[in-house]
């Protein structure tokens, strides 16, 4: 049974969550929604605004009687910091308690490098960043670190590097430099938890990011499934040719070897956005090369749902694009399904270049918001 101190952050948590997820609530609406007493609320209302987390911002249209307030919460009183890092690019954002970017998000070429200047250019970058902005520094919660890698979060330690070349402890790099908390995640959970942060999705997804590696992620209501070794929805070394094309792993046959964003972009010298105008253009090796892929990209995402019979989300550098021919690939999958003539459960990602990014900086909001 939850002592009576218990009870009173629960009820201020769940008002404060009532709040949020409105946009713009009056008490009586809260009252309502929750099942609190007038007086529980006027309370909770009173230590939230104390905190800067709430606000009153006008008022509701008069329905007869005196027009109620609209209380909202102050989305800047906390910011999440997330950095996407890859072989040739770093992404900086910075997130406010809705999880909308606030500034950064722009996707810059830094080749990554195990080297003091590489560490200490990107902190300064960082800084520079929430200087520009006018960020108070004293309402950073954290900086997240997402990376193509295998992380076991409880330890902020990375359990395989070997496409980024970063040392297992490639964390205490980062927390020697900043003077935030830091947390390291991969990439492809990052971006799946940005992708679901909004979502009205009940249900588990998975979410597919087609970056220049293959990953996955498992969400299922807000929680990523990790796995027993963190290694869980690591798709893009699932055999789907078998003996077939050597993928960075060593292996043959991945669906990197198949589904990575370079096979791609390579035809228009890594520029994945002139190889889709190409596309668009009519160019019929580029037209070629697309329906190869999309016929790979198929077979992977019907496995996917054969085993999961979820939502998926197609991301990463290949997802920003995929909007011009969802539709190509959902007739393929039809064809390969057994089951269900309508393909319409594979769906293009929101964020199109800094899910990661955005995803890094998010679990610093949710802790946040679930201590209130």
């Amino acid at each position: 049974m939850a002592s009576k101190i218990e009870l009173r952050q629960i009820n201020r948590n769940n008002i404060y969550r009532c709040i949020y997820e409105s946009g713009g609530i009056s008490r009586q609406e809260i009252a309502l929604k929750t099942g609190l007493s007038i007086p529980t609320i006027i309370q909770n209302l009173s230590d939230l605004e104390g905190r800067n987390l709430i606000t009153a911002d006008g008022v509701f249209q008069s329905t007869g009687g005196r027009r109620a307030r609209v209380i909202r919460c102050v989305l800047d009183a906390a910011y999440g910091i997330g950095i996407d890092i890859t072989q040739n690019h770093v992404t900086i954002v910075v997130v406010d308690l809705s999880g909308d970017i606030v500034c950064g998000g722009v996707r810059e070429k830094f080749p990554y490098q195990d080297t003091e200047h590489y560490y200490d250019t990107l902190a300064f970058k960082l800084e520079q960043l929430l200087e520009r902005n006018g960020i108070d520094r004293k309402k950073v919660l954290g900086v997240g670190i997402s990376m193509p890698c295998i992380v076991d979060t409880a330890r902020n330690y990375v359990t395989y590097g070997r496409l980024l070349g970063a040392p297992a402890d490639i964390y205490k790099r980062f927390a020697s430099r900043l003077p935030y908390r830091v947390e390291i995640f991969n990439d492809a959970n990052s971006g799946g938890f940005a992708e679901t942060w909004k979502s009205e999705q009940e249900n588990m997804v998975f979410y597919l990011m087609l970056s220049n590696s293959v990953g996955g992620a498992i969400i299922d209501r807000d929680e990523i499934y990790l796995g027993d070794n963190f290694r869980s929805s690591e798709i893009g070394h699932l055999k789907i040719v078998p003996d077939g094309a050597p993928c960075y792993c060593g292996q043959k046959g991945c669906v990197n070897a198949y589904c990575s964003a370079q096979l791609l972009s390579d035809r228009t010298d890594g520029n994945l956005e002139q190889f889709f105008a190409k596309v668009d253009e009519g160019d019929p090796e580029c037209v070629q090369a697309l329906d190869t892929y999309l016929d790979y990209l198929a077979v992977t995402v019907i496995n996917l749902r054969m085993m999961l019979d979820c939502g998926i989300i197609l991301g990463g550098y290949v997802g920003a694009y995929m909007d011009r021919c969802v539709e190509k690939l959902r007739e393929r999958i039809t064809k390969l399904n057994p089951y269900e003539t309508d393909s319409g459960f594979v769906q293009p990602c929101h964020y199109k270049t800094e899910a990661s990014a955005v995803g890094a900086g998010l679990p610093f909001i949710k802790k946040f918001m679930m201590e209130i």
